[in-house]
C-alpha cells in the first residue's frame, strides 16, 4: 500500500514582505501581500512483510483517514538553524508560465517558515521535500501542455542514491481556513488539483506522495548474549553500490516527474518514476543515525530499536555499516551498567533486498522493507573473549 504525505500551510501574516516589486509607489501601497507558514501530515508506513497489522485512523473532518502528523526529522536545536535538509521547496506558478520558487524553512515543532512574501491570488503549487535532498541550482520547472494550470513537469537532479529522509513530490493544493480549534481546506483536496487562492484563507493544504522506498532497519541483541554483554549503538551509515559485491557505488540519480492536473485519476504522475545516473560523483553514505554523543542500548527479546534509510528502485545493493560500543555486565563504582570493555567496534552488512523479500525484482516507491539485525557472536558456547568483545550482526529473523 502506497503512504503519502499532506501538507498545511498557513497564511500568518499580511502586508510582510514583497515580491516582483513595481517602482510605481501608490501601486506598492495597493500591493496586497501574504507571508506563509507551514505544519505537515503523513500516513504511517505499511511494511510489506506485515500486511496484517496495517492500521488505520478513525474516520474525521480533517486530516483524512490514516494521517498523522509529520515532523522534520532534525533535532530541536536544529529548528532555529532552518536547516535545508528538512525544508520544503514550492514553486507557486501562474498561467501560463510564470513560476516564482519559494523555500519553507522548519521553525519550531511542527511548523515551517517561508523565505519570502508572495502577491495575493491564485496560484497552481508544486514541489518537492526536502528542499536539501536535490541540486536546486540544476532543478527546474516546465509547465505542462503549456500552462501551468495543466499540470507541470519537474526535474529533480544532483539526488543521492540513498537519503536519510523521504524524498516526496506534491501531487495536490487546496486552501483553507481556520474553523474553531480546527484547519480545514475549503474542500478536500483531490490528487491532480494544484489550485489554491492566496487571500484571507488561514491555510493552504498540499499532499506530497512519495519518489523512494523506505528501508526499515530493527536491531536487537540476542537474549543469550544479552546476559554477557551489553550493546551500545553509536552510528549507521548506509550506501549503495552498483554490484552484488558492493565494490562500485552508485552514482547521484536524477529524476523527471510529470504531474498532470486531473482529479479523476488516484494520482497524477504521469507513467512510472524512474532515475538515472545524473554526473560521474559517487554518492554519498546517508547517516540513518547519529548517536555519537550519546549512544543508545539496544533492546533483547521481542524489542527492536529501528532506523529508516530511504532509496529508489534503481539501488538493489547496499552496505550498512554500524559502530557500536561493547560493555560488559559486571557493575563498578562510576559504571552502574557494566565496563566498556569495546569502543567503536564496526560491522559491515551486505543488504541485498532480492535475496531477502520473495518475489522481489527491486524496490517501489511507497512501500518499506524491514530487515531485521541481531547482535550475536559467532561462537556464544565457546565464550571466547574476541568474540564475546566483537560480535557480528545477523540479518534475519
Amino acid at each position: 500500500m502506497r503512504y503519502r504525505l499532506i501538507v498545511i500551510i498557513g497564511l500568518i501574516g499580511l502586508l510582510t514582505g514583497i515580491t516582483g516589486c513595481s517602482d510605481d509607489g501608490d501601486d506598492e501601497s495597493r500591493r496586497e501581500l501574504v507571508s506563509v507558514s507551514l505544519s505537515a501530515y503523513t500516513t504511517p508506513f505499511t511494511d510489506v512483510e506485515s500486511a496484517s497489522s496495517r492500521t488505520t485512523r478513525a474516520s474525521v473532518v480533517w486530516p483524512p483517514p490514516g494521517y498523522l502528523p509529520y515532523v522534520p526529522d532534525v533535532e530541536p536545536a536544529d529548528l532555529e538553524r532552518s536547516n535545508d535538509g528538512a525544508a520544503i521547496g514550492a514553486y507557486f506558478t501562474q498561467a501560463p508560465d510564470v513560476a516564482y520558487d519559494r523555500k519553507f524553512r522548519p521553525s519550531t515543532g511542527d511548523k515551517w517558515l517561508i523565505n519570502d512574501s508572495v502577491d495575493v491570488g491564485e496560484y497552481f503549487l508544486y514541489g518537492f521535500v526536502p528542499y536539501g535532498a536535490v541540486d536546486i541550482n540544476t532543478t527546474t520547472i516546465a509547465p505542462y501542455n503549456g500552462s501551468y494550470k495543466n499540470g507541470a513537469v519537474l526535474e529533480l537532479r544532483g539526488i543521492n542514491s540513498v537519503l536519510s529522509q523521504d524524498l516526496c513530490v506534491v501531487v495536490a493544493a487546496k486552501h483553507g481556513s481556520k474553523v474553531g480549534n480546527d484547519t480545514l481546506p475549503i474542500k478536500t483536496p483531490k490528487p491532480g488539483d494544484f489550485s489554491c487562492t492566496f487571500k484571507k484563507e488561514d491555510f493552504i493544504f498540499l499532499l506530497f506522495d512519495h519518489l523512494y522506498a523506505a528501508l526499515r532497519f530493527r536491531f536487537r541483541v540476542g537474549e543469550e548474549y544479552a546476559k554477557l554483554r551489553t550493546i551500545k549503538l553509536r552510528r549507521l551509515e548506509l550506501s549503495a553500490y552498483q554490484n552484488e559485491a558492493c565494490t562500485v557505488p552508485m552514482t547521484k540519480v536524477r529524476t523527471t516527474i510529470t504531474l498532470k492536473a486531473d482529479t479523476t485519476v488516484a494520482s497524477p504522475i504521469v507513467g512510472d518514476v524512474t532515475f538515472s545516473p545524473d554526473g560521474t560523483g559517487a554518492a554519498e553514505a546517508a547517516i540513518i543515525c547519529d548517536r555519537e554523543s550519546d549512544p543508545v542500548t539496544l533492546p533483547t527479546g521481542d524489542e527492536w530499536t529501528e532506523y529508516l534509510g530511504f532509496g529508489p528502485k534503481t539501488s538493489n545493493y547496499y552496505m550498512l555499516r554500524t559502530t557500536y560500543d561493547v560493555y560488559d555486565k559486571n557493575p563498578s563504582e562510576g559504571h552502574p551498567e557494566g565496563n566498556l570493555i569495546r569502543q567503536k567496534c564496526v560491522a559491515e552488512n551486505k543488504i541485498i533486498p532480492q535475496e531477502l523479500f520473495t518475489n522481489l525484482n527491486s524496490l517501489t516507491r511507497g512501500y518499506m522493507y524491514t530487515i531485521n539485525l541481531t547482535v550475536e557472536p559467532t561462537y556464544l558456547y565457546m565464550l571466547s573473549e574476541p568474540d564475546l568483545d566483537n560480535p557480528v550482526l545477523k540479518v534475519g529473523n
